[in-house]
C-alpha cells in the first residue's frame, strides 16, 4: 500500500488528496501535519447548498483542521481555505470534505468528543482531547445542529450505525434511519470483553485459593496421623 493512501485511510476522509506529510514543532511540541486539498469535483462548493460557484478571490490563506491523534502526537490537516461566491449564499468560505464549516476540528474528531461527552465532565473531554473547554461546547452544538438538519433523504442514505449496547438506541434507529444496520461500538466490545476477562480471572483466581487450601488442609491431617 502506498504511504499517502495509507495516512489516508488512518485519516477516514474520503474526496481528497494528499499532497505531504511531514512533522513541524509547535510551542516546544511535536505535531504531524498531513498538507492536502480535495479532489476536483470537489473544489468550490458551498458549504450549505453544496453548489459549485465560481471563486471570489485568489486568497492563499492556509488552514489547519485538528484530526484524531496518531498515538500521543496531535494530527492536523493542512489546506488551503478560498472563498466563493454563492448565487443563493453569497460570499463565503467553500466547503471542505472533512470538516464542518466554521469548525476547526475534522468530523471524526468532533464526533470522538461528542461521544465522550455522554459519559465525562466537559472539564475531563477538554483535557483527555487537549483542547480549551470552551471548544467543547461549540463542537456539540455543531454536531447537534447537523443531526438535526439532515433530512429524510438524507437518513435513509445511512447503511451503519454504531452504538452501544442501550436498548433505546434500536428504537432510534428504527425511526430515524430505516435502512441503517446497527454496529456495536469497538470501544465498548473491548470494555466488555476486558470485564468478562477480569471475571475469569478472579473466578480462577478463588478455585486456585481453594484447591491451595484444600491441599494445605490434607497436608495438615497427614502430619496429624
Amino acid at each position: 500500500m502506498h504511504t499517502k493512501t495509507a495516512f489516508k485511510k488512518l485519516l477516514r476522509v474520503e474526496k481528497i488528496v494528499i499532497e505531504n506529510v511531514y512533522f513541524e514543532d509547535v510551542n516546544n511540541e511535536e505535531i504531524f501535519v498531513v498538507k492536502v486539498r480535495p479532489e476536483k469535483r470537489e473544489i468550490n462548493r458551498c458549504p450549505h447548498c453544496g453548489k459549485c460557484c465560481p471563486g471570489y478571490n485568489d486568497s492563499k490563506k492556509i488552514r489547519r483542521w485538528r484530526s484524531l491523534d496518531f498515538g500521543s502526537t496531535k494530527v492536523y490537516i493542512e489546506a488551503n481555505s478560498p472563498r466563493i461566491k454563492c448565487s443563493e449564499h453569497g460570499v463565503i468560505v467553500a466547503r471542505v470534505p472533512w470538516a464542518r464549516h466554521n469548525s476547526d476540528y475534522t468530523y471524526d474528531f468532533e464526533t470522538a468528543v461528542t461521544w465522550f461527552t455522554l459519559h465525562a465532565t466537559i472539564q475531563d473531554v477538554a483535557e483527555y482531547f487537549r483542547i480549551v473547554w470552551r471548544s467543547v461546547g461549540g463542537i456539540v452544538n455543531r454536531v447537534q445542529k447537523s443531526l438535526e438538519e439532515s433530512s429524510e433523504e438524507q437518513r435513509a442514505k445511512i447503511k451503519l450505525v454504531s452504538a452501544d449496547g442501550a436498548r433505546w438506541i434500536a428504537d432510534c434507529i428504527t425511526d430515524f434511519c430505516p435502512n441503517a444496520q446497527r454496529c456495536v461500538d469497538p470501544f465498548h466490545v473491548v470494555g466488555w470483553a476486558t470485564a468478562a476477562l477480569d471475571e475469569v480471572r478472579k473466578a480462577t483466581v478463588r478455585e486456585a485459593k481453594k484447591d491451595v487450601e484444600k491441599e494445605k488442609n490434607k497436608t495438615e491431617k497427614k502430619r496429624e496421623m
